[in-house]
């Protein structure tokens, strides 16, 4: 008979939100600026402690290379492919939550549960993570354990409330009435930050700055160092989500067999029905989104475009309680990083080749510039970054290429590379217009030439001799060659000039390109 998992205590859990976002400026300059404001500190990967070797030796060397590059000195970490900082804390940070209170129009048990209440999140950790390519990763985990600072366990019902709602980092809807629905936080804040407190108004809702939606103040508190940055996904964080129950209470058949909970676990729901409300697609999500090789254990994962998730039982001291959540914070956690920086990087190009082309069509100078910059970036990312297996683990292997599959980032990858490479054949169009056209002015300027010289031949004249004489101008003759040669001059500047050997090229290239489509 299947349980239902709402109600059932949870003895440990993690959560682990994921906040990607793009930066403007370069790499050493954003180091350097967020250890200059005290509230961050760089940490390199010391493979001298016996739990960090084991996640080091997990990967190939080439993504050791990446994730826990050995290379640089302590004082150039910014080097380093992904340059790892630590929040500065002097205390304990809490995340603190006010859920809205519970609707009449609303019948969801979960808000009886935490209607209009407040609640403490006790904050394990909270690191950035600084790519190439203007990316970046912000990381926040809230972790609690069993007979640790008092934790004596919390519903797995409240669980699901709180990822699904503190993940939200702006309002997509009329904050008053995203509330009324039970969708967003009355307010959110960490204690012992300052200007963290978010209150979600109606009146600041709309903000939107270079093209980028207004993020909460918790994700400003936190990055306020760096100059300006931009979110790479919409209104969420990705959740990255730990669930440890009771196994006096709850066996691994029931973990098994939890089909509806999983599934509302991993969508990112506080209740079932709250993605999809058709109970014949359970199968075909489950092996979707399921990775299932430890089904038997009753150890569940699962993987969307915009979570990770465990779902296990256990005791302290257990396999499932101790070793599987040190492999889901640690080496799984590191693949996450790399799945979602690979993502974030295929977005970034696909954007820049759109204004590139964008940038070719108003003929704007630095277009080739920045068309070649952009196609050096991408070779250097798909040598480097872009890679089909990152360990000889079989379960690391798996679990890679489920998520790439979920969040399709190969799609993604050919896709770019397909417009880049679309990109490249317009700028040889325009290049190749741009010969054609200098081989049409060379022609013009043989052409008069041509005419000088037999209008000069006929009157058996030498130009220099005369030109510059004008006492020896009084014959007709000489005037009619001065007055041509005047003519022609100024008819060769008025060619040569910027704009209308520019407007010729987009006209050929209109041209040109309307000819293919008709094609």
């Amino acid at each position: 008979m299947r349980i239902e998992l709402s109600d059932k205590n949870v003895i440990k859990y993690s959560t682990i939100f994921i906040y990607p976002f793009y930066y403007s400026s370069n790499k050493k300059e954003i180091v350097t600026i967020l250890e200059n404001s005290q509230k961050w500190k760089t940490e390199k990967f010391n493979i001298k402690e016996e739990n960090k070797r084991a996640e080091y030796v997990y990967f190939h060397p080439y993504i050791r290379d990446i994730l826990f590059s050995q290379k640089e000195k302590e004082a150039e970490l910014y080097k380093s492919p992904v340059t790892y900082l630590g929040y500065s804390k002097e205390k304990k940070l809490l995340l603190k939550v006010k859920y809205p209170e519970k609707n009449k129009d609303n019948n969801w048990d979960w808000e009886e549960y935490v209607s209009n209440q407040e609640r403490y999140y006790p904050i394990d950790s909270i690191h950035l993570s600084v790519f190439e390519f203007g990316i970046g990763i912000l990381s926040i985990q809230i972790s609690e354990c069993i007979e640790v600072n008092n934790f004596i366990g919390k519903k797995f019902k409240e669980i699901l409330v709180f990822n699904e709602l503190a993940r939200k980092i702006s309002a997509s809807i009329k904050p008053s009435e995203q509330k009324k629905q039970g969708r967003l936080l009355d307010s959110i804040n960490i204690e012992g930050i300052s200007n963290s407190k978010e209150e979600f108004k109606d009146e600041s809702f709309l903000s939107i700055e270079n093209g980028s939606i207004d993020v909460s103040n918790v994700i400003k508190s936190l990055l306020t160092p760096i100059p300006s940055f931009q979110s790479v996904l919409d209104d969420r964080m990705i959740v990255y989500s730990y669930v440890c129950f009771d196994e006096k209470e709850v066996d691994a058949n029931d973990i098994i067999s939890a089909h509806e909970d999983f599934l509302t676990f991993t969508f990112v729901d506080k209740q079932w029905k709250g993605s999809f409300a058709n109970r014949a697609l359970i199968n075909e999500y489950l092996k979707l989104h399921l990775y299932d090789r430890w089904l038997d254990y009753g150890t569940l994962y699962g993987f969307s475009r915009f979570s990770s998730t465990c779902l296990v039982n256990g005791s302290k001291g257990s396999l499932t309680f101790s070793t599987i959540y040190d492999h889901f914070e640690t080496i799984y956690y590191e693949i996450a990083l790399l799945t979602y920086f690979q993502r974030a990087a295929l977005l970034s190009f696909s954007r820049k080749a759109a204004e590139c082309a964008e940038k070719l069509k108003q003929s704007e100078k630095n277009a080739y510039e920045n068309i070649k910059k952009l196609k050096k970036d991408f070779l250097l990312f798909t040598n480097k970054y872009w890679f089909i297996e990152i360990t000889g683990q079989e379960q690391g292997i798996d679990i890679h290429n489920k998520w790439s599959d979920v969040i399709k980032n190969n799609q993604l990858f050919e896709e770019v590379r397909q417009e880049l490479a679309e990109l490249d054949e317009f700028v040889e169009i325009i290049q190749a217009n741009s010969l054609n056209l200098f081989m049409e002015i060379l022609t013009i300027i043989a052409t008069i030439g041509l005419i000088l010289s037999l209008w000069i031949g006929f009157f058996s004249i030498s130009i220099p001799d005369k030109i510059f004489c004008f006492t020896n101008l009084g014959s007709i003759s000489y005037m009619i060659s001065f007055l041509i040669c005047m003519v022609s001059t100024i008819y060769i500047i008025k060619f040569f000039s910027e704009d209308n050997i520019q407007k010729k090229l987009v006209e050929k290239t209109k041209f040109f390109l309307k000819d293919s489509n008709n094609e």
